[in-house]
């Protein structure tokens, strides 16, 4: 099996700038969070009695919100850096991110709010990424019931199968796989940066409750 690309980081001194103390901290800070929601800053309240609706918003929210924090304070020309040629660098999986994003939407018969694509500032482009992340947020957001969410859609071009709910985790794992290259490549170019392995492993938390808490 081929290790993640973050717990590869974790391993690799030269990349790696936290302490053993802090690593400790990390893990017990994101099992505090697991235990009692409301050090996260969510009501306290059991998976087993929230909405598919919620369940599925807060991971969407919890895997989204770290590419955020590795492309705080980027550099454009890191940002723009490709590590070989015909290979993704930050930027473009940005950019390839929110264009899978709308893929998904068309399949879920939703006219996307965003259709161009093309090279720029890191704020242009990751203003796209939030924009159509509001986007999905405010689709499942507006299911009247967890039926609704996970109802059969019509894509754009007529065919059918598709469902809110499972698509938009699908367009989660996609954003961590994301991720942890985007975490491993800036950290090439600034040695320096610190990664957000807070936020990481707050998302791993959140899918690892959700999905052991639907056997209760």
């Amino acid at each position: 099996m081929t290790p993640c690309p973050l717990t590869t980081l974790s391993k690799t001194p030269s990349l790696w700038r936290r302490s053993s103390t802090t690593r400790r901290w990390t893990t017990s800070r994101c099992r505090e969070r697991t235990r009692n929601p409301e050090v996260h800053g969510r009501p306290a309240m059991s998976n087993s009695h929230r909405t598919r609706i919620a369940r599925t918003v807060e991971i969407f929210e919890a895997a989204r919100r770290p590419l955020f924090t590795v492309l705080d304070g980027i550099a454009q020309e890191d940002f723009d850096w490709n590590p070989a040629p015909g290979s993704r660098g930050i930027g473009k999986m940005c950019r390839h991110m929110y264009r899978v994003d709308v893929w998904f939407l068309k399949r879920l018969g939703i006219e996307p709010v965003i259709s161009h694509d093309a090279p720029g500032p890191v704020d242009e482009v990751a203003g796209r990424m939030r924009t159509i992340q509001k986007q999905i947020l405010a689709e499942v957001e507006g299911c009247e019931s967890d039926a609704a969410l996970m109802a059969e859609r019509t894509s754009l071009d007529g065919k059918t199968g598709a469902r809110l709910g499972v698509d938009v985790v699908h367009i989660a794992q996609h954003y961590l796989y994301h991720l942890a290259q985007m975490t491993y490549l800036r950290r090439i170019r600034d040695r320096a940066w610190a990664a957000p392995l807070d936020a990481w492993e707050h998302a791993t938390h959140v899918i690892g409750d959700i999905v052991l808490e639907q056997g209760r």
